[in-house]
């Protein structure tokens, strides 16, 4: 073809859209796609333009991004781009394959690119629009290749910067096949954590800064890698090569089909990785990740032979083991259930220093945060190893829902990620059967997603999304757990609420039966294993879901709607009435004013459940079979025929926790109940006593619960031994904790602390766990005492703190890994000589791999110091980087949490973090940081703690006129949990106080 310094090249006044549009006249060369593809346009040193060319073309392309506007005074013609209000592409245009080459500089932060693209014209145009963001274009390569072998230029060529849009003007193209082709060039990002983005790191043999480098499409991060039709129903097949140095290796989501050595695109000695092609999927999906050769590996293969690599770095393969073993049982474990075999050869888990999320689930080449995939078994706690082993689980959970089978858009979003969220439950069971799966769901999943949908700024799980540059606002509690439960109620669905949904939803259809031949998979399973197998390798919606499990039970629909349309969760509230039981709802709220009736109307299609324990052959206790009714809203009630006076008998509604719902029960049930609780712990599973906590202290905060009812509801903890139980009873405590900070009740609040938990701390001791339940249990009471000043374990705690540190070898495991937490706790809390906190400076700069150096997560305890002056300190190290390099001390994500933990950790550490808080704000000129629903999370956890209204005030007027972007969202919501807590204070404070000092005398 002729080089683009041939063509003549001209803006000129467009009268067909009445703007400046860039005119591109030339030549007809014909190029194949597949050789264009393979080789771009920069072989043998060719490029396509002149320099001077080259610079009018970049001058006039900038020039183009302010020029695109609306004429009102021209008419419309045919085949119009869309209009400005439209963030959609249009429909005439399909791509059915890409050819990428990308030409890549580690070192230089930047990359030189070609595509091919396959399009079909389904209706007739004359307008190619697609996406691109950030890349610089050689306009003059811009052409298509005709069904007949024409290759035709751009009469024009338009940027739409807000749309993320490139608009191709041509001659009208007719229906038919043709092939685009664009060479382009573009920045790696450095540690932005979107699109193709390198980190540092330093090299642990040589010491010298090395880069490795992902990509992070999601949600619409591919159009900043190259150009594309970057929405999720826009499938299309991949073929990938990438050029790097020698020394570096590349994968992507398919299998290496061989390694070229090239005179390359961007320097003169390169290896180019070129990858067999992918099967259909969303360009969200495609990815590749550029690390070290020296990088280490462990691989397996499944049963049916898919081979399996862990990544790591050089040296720490044992600890990419457990991911592996995880990974490989996982894969099993869903070829099963979904009875559709996992669609790739090879399925790649590849960790990088920094990520956006935890994790991400490119098909066949998983990419995560480096430390949620390794897994060390001499240092890692158990409580790690579950979040490992879950995170993995999720990410293949994906590989079907998600990757085989996409969202058609990203209104859809909740249910690829609550159904993960859901499923990563279920595999990982099969490979850790002994961890109580059902409390750590509770606790992880219907727990959060009820905090997260109590407050009135929480959205529906399913959502509209108009412009998709919202969607990372959408990755939050409610997509992920609210969903999550919704799935899983026995009879007859956001990812954390999106998890709760889909579990309450999957035990409801369960109630129908029956079975069928496949005795392991009911009816909910039966119509998940007909949707992907009609939607395979293509996208749809919620409804469609919806539809095939209809097929299974009837009214999926209707009940389905009527949990993820509506945003919020309802109260069941028992009443006694005339020796029956009146049960009805309404919406929870997090605080309701005294004397007011009812609360807001709720309109779910409940699907209760309650049994009825009996103890009239004690000691033996009798539960009766699990019974349903079916509640509806608009002041609708149902009868339980069950006489609320039988000492005897205790009605308990939501059996198992499967609902997404609290209940209020009278007073004088919560009598009966603390008796139950007590005296027959064992009657209850461990969620269910998990639930009663969570619901007690949450109907106490809101008003709605006396304090007597619910302390007295609280003292079974003291002989209570489950993990999930202690870690709810902790959570929720500490909701009260921060309600009542700076009041006069709280010193004695913390001492009624001290009261439930020190019987269960000389239990469970200070040795090396007998069983997973102890080792799970042991850091959380522990750390619990430490933390409400009980003397006898911040004693111990200490004495091992003074043995650690005197130490001459740090690396033996002078202290269990599982109580490093613990002990360095009680160090920095209790440390009248300020002593500790420069001992744990010192060792934090220490290189991470010193002998010398104290073990452990040093920067969290420090982040716990209640002095102002050492919060300070630790701040300072969030924007420092390791000598000589630009290595960041402290990755962005540990950042965040850092922070928080400062502003949750002591009386007055909200108040430094608010601060801090603010500066990262201003100082973020790209918008990263405030549109990161980790820093959301964050913001609204040190805001909630305001403790006086001038502050939240101020955090009011600090967010007023701000963009409706993740992290002011999470001010809002913080604020308004600072006001019902202020209420709570005011209201209930003293009171709690007078109960807590009688308790106390009694004790």
């Amino acid at each position: 073809m002729a080089a683009a310094d041939d063509q003549d090249i001209q803006f000129e006044e467009s009268p067909l859209l009445g703007q400046r549009a860039l005119d591109v006249n030339g030549g007809a060369t014909r190029l194949s796609f597949w050789r264009a593809a393979r080789t771009g346009y920069y072989q043998q040193g060719r490029h396509l333009a002149s320099p001077i060319v080259a610079a009018v073309v970049f001058v006039l392309s900038v020039t183009l991004l302010a020029l695109l506007n609306s004429r009102d005074d021209i008419a419309s013609p045919p085949f119009l781009p869309p209009p400005p209000s439209s963030l959609r592409l249009p429909p005439d245009i399909r791509p059915h394959k890409y050819a990428i080459n990308i030409s890549a500089d580690l070192d230089a932060g930047l990359f030189i690119g070609h595509v091919a693209i396959l399009i079909e014209v389904v209706n007739d145009t004359s307008y190619i629009v697609m996406h691109s963001v950030d890349l610089d274009p050689e306009w003059g390569t811009v052409h298509i290749i005709t069904p007949d072998g024409t290759m035709r230029r751009p009469k024009g060529i338009l940027s739409d910067p807000i749309r993320d849009f490139w608009v191709f003007i041509f001659e009208r193209l007719k229906r038919g096949e043709y092939i685009l082709e664009i060479s382009y060039t573009g920045s790696i990002g450095l540690r932005t954590m979107k699109g193709f983005y390198r980190s540092p790191y330093t090299d642990p043999v040589s010491r010298r800064q090395r880069y490795i480098a992902a990509t992070q499409f999601e949600a619409i991060g591919a159009r900043t890698a190259f150009p594309c039709f970057d929405e999720p129903d826009m499938k299309a097949s991949f073929e990938v090569s990438i050029e790097v140095l020698p020394g570096l290796q590349v994968i992507s989501n398919m299998p290496v089909a061989e390694v070229q050595r090239v005179n390359g695109t961007m320097k003169a000695d390169m290896n180019r990785f070129i990858f067999e092609p992918t099967p259909k999927m969303s360009t969200y999906l495609l990815a590749w990740a550029i690390g070290d050769v020296s990088m280490g590996s462990v691989r397996g293969q499944t049963k049916r032979g898919v081979n399996v690599t862990t990544y790591s770095q050089p040296g720490r393969e044992a600890e990419a083991m457990y991911s592996l073993k995880v990974a490989l049982s996982t894969l099993d474990f869903f070829e099963k259930l979904y009875a559709v075999n996992f669609p790739l050869p090879k399925l790649d888990l590849f960790p990088i220093p920094e990520f956006a999320g935890e994790a991400m689930e490119n098909f066949g080449l998983m990419i995560f945060e480096d430390a949620r995939l390794m897994y060390d078994p001499l240092t890692s706690t158990l409580e790690e190893k579950q979040m490992t082993a879950l995170l993995v689980a999720h990410e293949i959970a994906h590989q079907w829902f998600g990757d085989l089978v996409t969202m058609a858009w990203w209104d859809d979003l909740w249910l690829n990620e609550a159904f993960a969220e859901f499923m990563q439950y279920e595999a990982v069971d099969e490979v850790e059967p002994g961890w109580d799966i059902d409390s750590l769901f509770f606790f992880n999943e219907h727990v959060l997603a009820l905090r997260a949908d109590a407050i009135p700024q929480s959205h529906p799980i399913a959502v509209p999304v108009p412009d998709p540059k919202d969607i990372g606002g959408l990755f939050d509690d409610l997509t992920y757990n609210k969903g999550v439960e919704l799935v899983s109620v026995p009879y007859g669905v956001d990812g954390l609420a999106g998890a709760a949904v889909l579990s309450m939803f999957r035990a409801w259809m369960a109630h129908f039966g029956p079975h069928g031949k496949e005795e392991d998979c009911g009816a909910f399973c039966r119509g998940l294993r007909t949707y992907i197998r009609k939607y395979m390798y293509a996208t749809a919606t919620t409804q469609d879901l919806w539809k095939e499990l209809s097929q299974q039970v009837p009214g999926v629909d209707e009940m389905m709607n009527s949990w993820v349309r509506q945003a919020g969760f309802p109260l069941v509230v028992v009443t006694p009435a005339g020796g029956q039981l009146d049960v009805s709802q309404e919406r929870f709220t997090l605080w309701k004013e005294n004397g007011t009736s009812t609360g807001p109307p709720s309109h779910y299609i409940v699907p209760l459940s309650f049994v009825t324990l009996s103890n009239v052959s004690a000691p033996n206790v009798r539960r009766s079979p699990v019974q349903s009714e079916t509640l509806r809203g608009n002041g609708a009630s149902s009868i339980l025929p069950i006489d609320p006076k039988q000492r005897d008998t205790l009605l308990l509604v939501n059996p198992k926790r499967k609902g997404i719902y609290r209940t209020l029960y009278s007073d004088e049930q919560y009598v009966s109940l603390a008796h139950w609780l007590e005296n027959y712990p064992d009657a209850f599973t461990a969620s269910e006593r998990a639930g009663t906590v969570s619901d007690i202290i949450a109907l106490l905060l809101s008003n709605r619960l006396s304090v007597p009812a619910a302390l007295s509801c609280l003292q079974f903890l003291i002989g209570e031994t489950s993990p999930a139980v202690w870690r709810t009873a902790v959570d929720a405590l500490g909701e009260v904790e921060a309600a009542l900070n700076m009041h006069p009740g709280f010193p004695h609040f913390r001492s009624f602390e001290v009261e439930l938990a020190k019987k269960v701390c000389k239990q469970v001791g200070w040795s090396d766990g007998e069983n997973d339940r102890t080792s799970l249990l042991r850091p959380i009471v522990l750390q619990f005492a430490v933390e409400a000043g009980d003397p006898h374990t911040v004693a111990e705690a200490l004495a091992r703190f003074n043995n650690l540190t005197s130490s001459s070898n740090r690396s033996v495991n002078v202290v269990d890994p599982e109580l490093l937490d613990t002990v360095y706790a009680a160090a920095i809390l209790h440390d009248p000589d300020n002593t500790t906190y420069d001992l744990l400076y010192k060792n934090f700069l220490l290189p991470p791999d010193s002998p010398v150096r104290l073990p452990g997560d040093l920067l969290t305890a420090m982040s716990r110091s209640p002095n102002l002056h050492h919060q300070n300190l630790t701040l300072e190290l969030l924007n420092a980087t390791r000598p000589n390099s630009t290595v960041p001390l402290v990755p962005k994500q540990e950042a965040i949490r850092i922070v928080a933990t400062i502003g949750t950790s002591s009386v007055m550490g909200h108040v430094t973090a608010w601060e801090a808080i603010k500066e990262f704000w201003t100082s973020d000129t790209t918008g990263m940081w405030t549109r990161s629903t980790r820093v959301a999370d964050m913001v609204e956890r040190v805001v909630e703690r305001f403790g006086t209204a001038e502050l939240v005030k101020e955090a009011e007027r600090f967010v007023r006129g701000k963009h409706s972007t993740p992290a002011a969202e999470g001010v809002r919501r913080g604020c308004t949990r600072a006001r019902a807590a202020q209420s709570f204070k005011t209201v209930r404070g003293y009171e709690v106080d007078d109960w807590v000092r009688r308790y106390l005398e009694r004790a």
